[in-house]
């Protein structure tokens, strides 16, 4: 069919040089795609909180929740929770998300 040639002789042996960039393109632009369609989702939905490490998800609380519990419960007097919540806004205006071992 090709008088007497192989089938690479059009790329001169280098056929598999070609197929190795062709599946890279293809592997690289379908990992692209995914990464560009889901992988905004999970940073727009991450609240910055204060946690511990090793806490599963439903038992997040956060600091203000605690104290509004305390204070509720009376354990701590209304000068104190003043004073927990007025802290809490000044620790978190320059801050992110930060782990406590």
């Amino acid at each position: 069919m090709f008088w007497g040639h192989d089938v690479s002789f059009m790329w001169g042996g280098g056929g598999f040089v070609m197929m190795f960039i062709f599946w890279a393109i293809i592997i690289g632009g379908g990992y692209g795609l995914l990464k560009i369609l889901f992988g905004q989702q999970a940073q727009e939905t991450t609240p910055p909180i204060k946690r511990k490490r090793g806490l599963p998800s439903d038992q997040l609380r956060l600091p203000e929740e605690i104290a509004r519990e305390r204070y509720a419960r009376g354990e701590i007097s209304r000068d104190e929770y003043l004073d927990i919540m007025g802290d809490l806004q000044d620790d978190f205006t320059d801050r992110d998300v930060y782990y406590t071992d």
